[in-house]
């Protein structure tokens, strides 16, 4: 019989043993193992079947944001792994990491937070989680503030924004081991605005061969008169720069910024 996943939470137990539970509009797991085959001298097709490595698993969270958000912040650049996921009867095994997170912002929709992860190994099977009926109150874009955007020539006239981050990881294989050694390798936080304002040039001038100097930026979300969190960006430069327009609306403009992790 299939589960029905109302009411039920996504719970992130993290490495100091604190927990988190986030009540998503969608969830989903996918895993999948590295086979290869091997054949022998005189049989037709593959005779033996092996697979390298532990099966690698992802599973993405979507959601409305309604919480703060500093326990997952904490996973960037810090090489956690030891969490673990639930939702439903399936928990995720260890290492699992944080590969991004995404923060969108538009004028008149709620936060919506997306979070992808990958683990290493098979999901377990556990007790189903004891369902709960919250008062979910998610955070509207008036409880959104940034800075550093007027330095570089934006207004306060913005339409939608989105903070993201990205993590890569380098595996090694052990002998013995099945699992992997899984290490933090680098990342990057994007920062895109969309508004009135067509920002200062990506160049310090027209003739010169230097980018403009990085800047500071940051993002503080709050619900209810209660901080969420804030989402920072430090040296990060600008990387492109738009301006559409159209004989049916005003201009539009937008810009990326990059901070190299």
């Amino acid at each position: 019989m299939s589960t029905c996943y109302k009411n039920f939470p996504v719970i992130i137990t993290y490495e100091d043993g604190s927990t988190e539970k986030i009540y998503a509009n969608s969830v989903s797991l996918n895993e999948n193992v590295n086979l290869e085959s091997m054949e022998s001298l005189g049989a037709k097709g593959a005779t033996s079947v092996l697979n390298r490595t532990a099966p690698e698993g992802s599973i993405s969270i979507e959601s409305y944001m309604s919480s703060g958000i500093l326990q997952t912040l904490d996973l960037i650049q810090a090489n956690n792994q030891n969490i673990t996921i639930q939702f439903g009867p399936y928990q995720t095994p260890s290492p699992c990491v944080l590969n991004s997170l995404n923060v969108s912002v538009s004028v008149g929709e709620p936060l919506s937070l997306s979070r992808d992860y990958t683990y290493y190994g098979s999901v377990s099977t556990v007790s189903l989680p004891t369902p709960d009926a919250p008062e979910i109150t998610p955070v509207i874009p008036e409880g959104v503030s940034i800075s550093g955007y007027s330095t570089i020539g934006g207004s306060n006239i913005i339409t939608d924004m989105s903070w993201s981050v990205s993590q890569n990881y380098q595996t090694f294989n052990l002998l013995g081991n099945v699992t992997p050694v899984v290490v933090y390798s680098n990342g990057q936080k994007s920062l895109n605005i969309n508004g009135e304002s067509f920002t200062e040039s990506l160049m310090q001038s027209p003739t010169a061969g230097c980018v403009v100097p990085p800047k500071d930026y940051s993002v503080t979300i709050s619900g209810c008169g209660t901080g969420l969190g804030t989402l920072t960006m430090s040296n990060a430069y600008m990387t492109s720069r738009s301006s559409d327009v159209d004989p049916e609306s005003v201009e539009k403009n937008s810009v990326s910024i990059i901070e190299y992790l």
